[in-house]
C-alpha cells in the first residue's frame, strides 16, 4: 500500500516537474510586460460564453462516451454518464494521484459493474482517439484559410489520410465500435465545434482581430498535446505549443500565451463541481437502467 501511494506521489511530483518546466520555458521566450498588457485588456465579458460552451462541449463528450460503453455492454443512464465524467475531469485536473481521470473512471466501472477492464480501457481509450480525429479534421479545415502555398492540395489530402486512419483503426483494434463510428465521430465534431467557439470567445476579448484561423489551429494543436498524460491539466504543453507554434504560423506568442492561460483558468472552474460528485452517488442505485 505504502509502495503504491509512494508511486502515486511521484508520478505527479513528474508531471508538476514537466508542467513547471514548459511553463518556464514558454515564459523567458515571451514578452512578459507585453503578455501581462495583453490579459489586462480584455474585456472579461467575452469569457463568460465559454464557460457555457466548454461545459456544453463535455456533456456531449460524456454522451459519446456513454456510447461506447453501450458497444461493450456496460450500462449507464445519461445522468450517471455525466456525474462520472465530470469526477473524472475534477480527478485529472486537481487530485494529485498517479490515475489519471480515464484510468480512475475504468477503475470505478470495474468496481461497481464489474465491467471488463480490458473493455472499458479500449472504450475510453477509442473516445480519446475520436475526439482527437475530430479535432485534427477541424484543424485541416481551418488550414484552407491560412495564406500558404498549396495549403488546399494539403488539407485534401490530410483528410483524405485521417479518414483513412480512422476507418483502418476502428476496422481492425477496435472493432467493437464499429456500430457508433460515425455517430461517435459526429459528437466528436460538435465537441470539438463547441471548444472552437470557445477559443474564439477569448481570443475576441483578448481584442485579436487578426491571424484567427492560425492561433485556432494552434489552439487544436495544443489540445492534442495537452490531453497527453506527462502534465498537469495540460498546463506547460498548451503554453509551448503556442511559443513555438506561433514561429511557424507567423503569430505573435505573447496572444497565444495569454490565451492559453484564459482556457486553462476556464476549464479549471469547469472542472470544479466535480469535487461534489462523489463514486457511490454515481452508482447509488443496484439495478442501472438499460438506456
Amino acid at each position: 500500500m505504502a509502495t503504491k501511494k509512494f508511486k502515486s506521489v511521484g508520478w505527479f511530483f513528474i508531471k508538476a516537474v514537466i508542467s513547471i518546466s514548459g511553463l518556464y520555458l514558454a515564459y523567458i521566450k515571451t514578452d512578459i510586460t507585453a503578455l501581462k498588457a495583453n490579459l489586462n485588456a480584455s474585456n472579461f465579458l467575452w469569457l463568460i460564453p465559454p464557460f457555457f460552451l466548454y461545459a456544453a462541449s463535455k456533456g456531449l463528450s460524456a454522451l459519446r462516451l456513454n456510447l461506447f460503453f453501450k458497444n461493450i455492454g456496460t450500462y449507464l443512464s445519461l445522468s450517471q454518464g455525466v456525474l462520472l465524467y465530470w469526477l473524472g475531469m475534477f480527478y485529472n485536473l486537481f487530485l494529485p494521484g498517479g490515475i489519471g481521470g480515464d484510468a480512475y473512471k475504468v477503475m470505478l466501472l470495474n468496481k461497481y459493474l464489474h465491467s471488463s477492464w480490458k473493455k472499458t480501457t479500449s472504450a475510453v481509450l477509442y473516445d480519446r482517439i475520436t475526439g482527437m480525429m475530430a479535432l485534427l479534421f477541424l484543424a485541416d479545415v481551418l488550414l484552407i484559410f491560412i495564406p500558404i502555398h498549396g495549403s488546399l492540395i494539403l488539407a485534401l489530402l490530410l483528410f483524405i489520410l485521417l479518414i483513412a486512419f480512422y476507418l483502418l483503426l476502428t476496422r481492425f483494434i477496435f472493432p467493437d465500435f464499429m456500430p457508433s463510428l460515425w455517430k461517435g465521430y459526429f459528437l466528436s465534431l460538435i465537441v470539438q465545434g463547441l471548444q472552437i467557439l470557445a477559443a474564439w470567445s477569448i481570443l475576441h476579448a483578448m481584442h485579436i482581430k487578426s491571424d484567427i484561423p492560425e492561433l485556432l489551429i494552434l489552439f487544436l494543436i495544443s489540445s492534442v498535446f495537452s490531453a497527453l498524460p506527462f502534465t498537469i491539466g495540460g498546463v506547460g504543453a498548451r503554453e509551448l505549443t503556442f511559443v513555438y507554434g506561433s514561429k511557424w504560423l507567423g503569430v505573435i506568442p505573447e496572444t497565444g500565451v495569454g490565451f492559453s492561460l484564459l482556457f486553462f483558468l476556464i476549464s479549471a472552474v469547469v472542472s470544479l463541481p466535480g469535487t461534489l460528485v462523489s463514486e457511490k452517488r454515481i452508482f447509488a442505485k443496484n439495478k442501472l437502467p438499460i438506456t
